[in-house]
Parts: C-alpha cells; sequence; structure tokens
C-alpha cells in the first residue's frame, strides 16, 4: 500500500542510504532493493522530478559495501527515466553525527591516542548538514533536471586542524600523534 503514497506527488526528494553495517546484505537491501522499488513506485504515479541524495563516494578509489551500493543507487536514479537532480555531498557534520566528525570524536574518547597519517596537511570541506538543506531546498523549488552536482563545504581546512578542533569541541583527552608513511 505504500507505492500509492506517490500518487499526485510532484517532486520526490529520495534520500535514504544504508551507512553502516557489517555485512554487505543490509546495504543490498537499502541502497539498492529499496531504491529500485522506489522508482518503480514513482515511475508509475508519474512522478516529473526528482532530488537524489547521492554521495562523493561514488567517484572515490573507495571499494567498500557502502561505496560500491551508492554507486549502483546513483546508476539506478540516472537510468530511470525520471528527470533528476543528484547531489553528492563530501564529508558532513551537524546534530546527530555518528558516522563521520561524530564517530572521531568518540573515538578520541576511547582511545589514548589519535594517529594522523603523514603530517595531516591534507585538505578537507567538511559540509554542515543545515547548509546542504538548504541545497536540497534549492533543488526542489528550482528544478534542475539532468543535472549532477557535487558538493563540499565552503571552508577549506587541513585534516589535522579538524581532527584538533573535534579533539577541543569534543573534550576528549586523546593525544594526537602523526604517523609518517612507509
Amino acid at each position: 500500500g505504500w507505492e500509492h503514497a506517490f500518487d499526485g506527488g510532484g517532486t520526490l526528494v529520495l534520500n535514504h542510504a544504508q551507512i553502516g553495517a557489517l555485512t554487505e546484505q543490509p546495504f543490498i537491501d537499502n541502497n539498492i532493493t529499496a531504491t529500485g522499488n522506489v522508482l518503480d513506485a514513482a515511475k508509475r504515479a508519474g512522478i516529473p522530478y526528482l532530488v537524489h541524495m547521492s554521495s562523493s563516494v561514488v567517484k572515490s578509489l573507495a571499494c567498500d559495501f557502502y561505496t560500491e551500493t551508492k554507486k549502483a543507487q546513483e546508476k539506478l536514479v540516472l537510468q530511470s527515466g525520471i528527470p533528476a537532480c543528484v547531489l553528492r555531498p563530501t564529508l558532513m557534520y551537524g546534530w546527530f553525527d555518528r558516522k563521520h566528525l561524530g564517530w572521531l570524536a568518540r573515538f578520541m574518547h576511547k582511545s589514548p591516542i589519535f594517529p594522523v597519517p603523514g603530517n595531516g596537511r591534507y585538505m578537507r570541506q567538511p559540509l554542515y548538514a543545515g547548509d546542504f538543506c538548504n541545497i536540497i531546498i534549492s533543488a526542489v523549488d528550482k528544478p534542475r533536471p539532468n543535472t549532477i552536482y557535487d558538493i563540499s563545504g565552503r571552508e577549506k581546512v587541513n585534516y589535522i586542524d579538524l581532527i584538533r578542533a573535534v579533539k577541543k569541541a569534543s573534550g576528549a583527552k586523546a593525544k594526537i600523534v602523526r604517523i609518517p608513511y612507509g
């Protein structure tokens, strides 16, 4: 019966993903199978446009359950026949962050040291979740069919400086230790 929720609908905001699990199946179920089911229902209902939350990992060299199923999910969206705006956010942070900076903060609280590869001077552009919400709203309000946007935060920060800021904000006691390459 959930499929009828699309009847008479306008823009579909497709924003679901399995972001963590110990086995591959939950990623397949939620990132591929569920997306296929939603897209099929949206097509039957004549949904004219969708905004899809993809991920910057689809362009990375990473090879894990999340990355591979997000690539497949984005491909399903692009091949669905529904005009779509695809948003590929990078590292996000904000309230209730359990995966990215939140995970790093928890790690710092549990470990006496926090290893940083090399000199830590590699650029990051974290994206605040509230800013990303505004981008989603914009993509809904002003449709951009058949477009893909790579989204990152405006502020550039070296990884080690980001780690220092997370440590300070979280009150963690871990010592930040640079680990040489090789």
